[in-house]
């Protein structure tokens, strides 16, 4: 008992210390605040060993053919991105749907129409690339029904204010492995659900599908609701466009070959939409979350 309260008395002061910071950085002109985001991030590269390593780690093995001066290089190009994606989120609140045409482009928005022409919603397929929090805008532009699908931060004071957030700009959060009838409801209704499939997962949950030459297990639900309700998958993407802009990018629907074997197809469609992100992550690899252990998993 007295190791739980101890616990959420250190939840409670991490989740403080996450709103001080928020504020601080809200309370800057925006020019000091991104150069101060941007400096912690340079700062965490120096002093974040782990996460140092666990980059370096990541971008040697799926670039081999790079030099260690390459990856180091590259290496601090991820932790300046993440920076910026500090400062992004910082930003979040200031964007409504009043103004957020002045700071947002979109781009293949005729895949997203031709996905609603079949009369469905679409899973929106995305990743853990630049600053990933601003793609709810998403939900200010096209109208319908919005969740994201994903799952709570082990902080639950922060997972809330995070959820908070999300919901403002009108995207319902659900837990992945909890709300099976809920994203089929909406999808059936003509909503969207927005799915980042770049993360390393359970193994009873999971697909071992290659990804950057190696195996990583990957979520297999959104391939079984895709086969299950017929429903377009449509990649979304975002990008800065210069300091003050941003854009999301709709790439083609993904096509897949279905053969009726169930367990085929669902790891099929699961190989095809892994291999979709990390071609966009070969784009830009310096703004993928290196971070993250992603073939712990396999």
């Amino acid at each position: 008992m007295a190791k739980k309260k101890k616990s959420k008395r250190s939840d409670y002061i991490g989740y403080l210390l996450f709103k001080t910071i928020l504020f601080a950085l809200r309370s800057l002109p925006l020019a000091l605040s991104r150069c101060f985001c941007v400096k912690l991030g340079r700062l965490a590269f120096k002093l974040d060993k782990k996460h140092r390593e666990i980059t370096q780690k990541n971008l040697a093995l799926s670039f081999p053919d790079k030099t260690e001066e390459e990856i180091l290089k590259m290496s601090k190009e991820v932790f300046y991105n993440l920076g910026l994606t500090l400062f992004d989120y910082v930003r979040m609140p200031t964007f409504n749907s009043a103004n957020y045409k002045e700071h947002f482009e979109f781009e293949g928005i005729e895949h997203i129409k031709a996905a609603k022409k079949r009369g469905k919603g679409a899973i929106l397929l995305s990743a853990h690339i630049c600053c990933w929090e601003l793609l709810v805008a998403h939900c200010l532009e096209f109208d319908g029904e919005s969740a994201g699908l994903g799952k709570d931060l082990h902080n639950p004071y922060v997972n809330k204010y995070v959820k908070e957030m999300r919901r403002s700009y009108g995207a319902e959060v659900l837990e992945t492995r909890h709300s099976i009838r809920r994203v089929m409801k909406l999808l059936k209704s003509g909503g969207y659900v927005l799915a980042l499939l770049d993360q390393n997962t359970h193994k009873h949950e999971a697909e071992l599908v290659d990804f950057f030459g190696r195996k990583a297990a990957t979520q297999y639900f959104v391939a079984l609701l895709a086969l299950k309700l017929d429903m377009s998958i449509v990649p979304m993407f975002m990008s800065r466009v210069g300091k003050d802009k941003y854009k999301i990018i709709y790439r083609k629907p993904c096509e897949f070959n279905i053969t009726g074997d169930r367990k085929q197809d669902i790891h099929h469609i699961t190989q095809v939409l892994t291999k979709v992100i990390e071609d966009e992550i070969r784009l830009r690899p310096a703004e993928w979350f290196w971070v993250h252990n992603r073939w712990k998993g396999a």
